[in-house]
């Protein structure tokens, strides 16, 4: 015989299960799912996604550029720079600088790689725009000190017989504008000063760029804040 109230109590109502820890974190939208053999706080490995992508560069001749990208994943990703497609040596960080660039360095492609054991991603490719400096200069002031003369004349002179420091703006020196450095340029520049002959091709007497295209270079003149 049952013992006094028993099976009442069996038939008083339903009795609730007790809820698992499983089924509460599903419910709070947790997912707290372990890799095997892992510790508690294992995240499960995701491909890399990049969130912030490089942009487009332009720097002057001589200059440097950088680009950057943000990524994220699990594990953390490693990071390969590509110029026109190939690897840059040594460029494994989310930036990359660039060395000193000249104007054949116009219109290079960048893009980086990024990578885990997860999967990979690579970002958009940027255009690299590398712009010529032209100096500015005053025709004639071979010895860069701001003022045409006969001085002038005489550094051209030592120039041309190498009793001169080169100077850093030959197109100064090129006086008549034939795109050379020769006898021929102090004896212009003496006959304008003399008055026998006409100015300098521009630019003369104030600062400006070469309007000529030549070999000749000007990498910087003082005098005229270039």
């Amino acid at each position: 015989m049952a013992r006094r109230g028993g099976w009442r109590g069996l038939l008083a109502g339903p009795r609730r299960c007790p809820r698992s820890q499983r089924s509460g974190e599903l419910a709070a939208g947790r997912d707290t799912r372990r890799n095997p053999g892992a510790g508690d706080e294992t995240p499960l490995p995701r491909p890399p996604a990049i969130f912030r992508e490089p942009r487009d560069a332009a720097v002057w001749q001589g200059g440097d550029a950088t680009f950057a990208v943000a990524a994220d994943g699990y594990p953390p990703p490693s990071y390969e720079w590509q110029r026109n497609g190939a690897a840059i040596a040594d460029a494994i960080d989310s930036s990359y600088t660039t060395l000193p660039l000249d104007r054949a360095d116009n219109g290079a492609r960048f893009r980086c790689v990024v990578t885990n054991s997860a999967g990979s991603a690579e970002s958009a490719e940027v255009v690299l725009t590398v712009t010529e400096v032209v100096a500015s200069f005053t025709r004639g002031d071979g010895n860069a000190d701001g003022v045409v003369n006969v001085e002038d004349a005489v550094h051209i002179l030592r120039l041309l017989f190498g009793d001169s420091d080169p100077t850093p703006c030959r197109d100064a020196a090129d006086v008549n504008d034939d795109g050379r450095v020769n006898i021929a340029d102090p004896i212009t520049l003496l006959s304008c000063l003399l008055g026998r002959g006409q100015n300098p091709p521009a630019p003369f007497p104030e600062c400006g760029a070469d309007p000529t295209v030549d070999q000749l270079s000007c990498s910087g003149y003082p005098s005229c804040g270039t």
